[in-house]
């Protein structure tokens, strides 16, 4: 596909305004103007193509990254639940499976392991990616104009906000981790908001501006394919959402009762200690005197039946909203007129016609 100019043409020149072609007297370095010779819309054209280019690829890397980060972390996390054998505070095996988190937040909360290093990479590596490519600004598909307003008191435009939210969002969501709830203390829960945040900023605020531009008459949509595909992944993202935060209202972390089938915890003490240290647990002997001391209680009983498959889908729901989300971004790119630019130059044009008067001014 043929990039088709799209620069307006210039106002009119006064008599003190150099034309095209003629040297340019630089006194300061910021001054500096490049002039080839040529078309001075050709030039500006390229240099659109080529932001529009560069956007996409951005883009695209940045929705991939943040699959990766997803499918790692949840592989590695259920590999983990199904595979690898747990051991509760006193040493024992939990049984037949893992202690299952209650989000992929708690999964990947701590970076030391597999899925935590995973998960912290390819979000904060794709979160630059997103936030460097400006995609609402330069994609057709995505652009809705830039005098919308996100308030009507004024203040950033939307496509503005678009571009910059969810990738902060991501940015908090990889850099601050979670904490159980039954290990929290007020600090703590003070980062558990602060991730809680990230994690509305990055799946709440894209919706939002998904579904503004879908219903916007200034973007230009490749036919109902396109709307159609971004639609459902859109609502995939939206009932994960919602399917999350309604299973996570039932999940309930230390029931008293004991014959219940939630996960049950309790606070190291010295007789479980000392249990641990005559059965040669020492490992879970350290833990526990750290747990302790820290006063952070320990699992001791991991949940079963149909309170575990609450906390399963819970799980699910949330990855649902995150690769509803990246699956858009990937509709996206895959709908956008600008993935099909292609350069017919095969070198850069020199920088001609200039004369710097001034060496010192562009001196290093």
């Amino acid at each position: 596909m043929a990039y088709s100019p799209t620069w307006p043409h210039p106002p009119s020149m006064s008599p003190s305004v150099p034309l095209i072609g003629d040297p340019v007297e630089i006194v300061d370095a910021k001054d500096a103007v490049f002039l080839d010779g040529g078309n001075m819309h050709s030039r500006l054209d390229f240099l659109d193509a080529r932001l529009r280019s560069r956007a996409v690829i951005l883009f695209l890397t940045g929705s991939i990254l943040g699959l990766c980060g997803f499918l790692f972390a949840a592989f590695l996390g259920f590999h983990k639940f199904f595979f690898e054998g747990g051991r509760n505070l006193y040493g024992q095996p939990f049984g037949r499976h893992n202690y299952f988190p209650q989000t992929v937040s708690e999964m990947v909360r701590d970076p030391n392991t597999p899925a935590g290093k995973c998960f912290f990479a390819f979000m904060l590596t794709g979160a630059f990616c997103m936030l460097m490519s400006w995609y609402p600004m330069e994609l057709r598909n995505v652009y809705v104009g830039d005098d919308r307003m996100l308030c009507c008191l004024g203040g950033p435009t939307c496509i503005t906000m678009r571009n910059i939210l969810p990738p902060i969002g991501m940015l908090i969501v990889a850099c601050i981790p979670t904490t159980p709830a039954m290990q929290a203390g007020f600090r703590d829960e003070v980062t558990v908001q602060i991730h809680t945040l990230g994690a509305v900023l990055m799946i709440g605020t894209y919706i939002g501006f998904e579904a503004y531009a879908l219903g916007s008459p200034n973007i230009r949509l490749h036919g109902r394919r396109e709307k159609a595909l971004r639609s459902a992944t859109l609502l995939i993202c939206i009932i994960g959402g919602v399917g999350f935060l309604l299973l996570g209202q039932m999940i309930v972390n230390n029931d008293p009762d004991p014959d219940s089938c939630w996960d049950k915890w309790l606070m190291p003490n010295s007789t479980i200690n000392n249990y641990a240290m005559d059965n040669h647990k020492l490992g879970t002997w350290v833990e526990n005197a750290e747990k302790g001391e820290d006063g952070k209680m320990r699992v001791f009983q991991v949940a079963e039946h149909g309170c575990l498959a609450i906390k399963v889908w819970n799980y699910i729901c949330e990855c649902l909203a995150g690769l509803g989300m990246i699956f858009n971004m990937l509709a996206i790119w895959y709908f956008c007129p600008e993935r099909h630019l292609h350069f017919t130059r095969t070198e850069l044009q020199s920088v001609a016609g200039v004369v710097v008067s001034d060496s010192d001014a562009l001196s290093e």
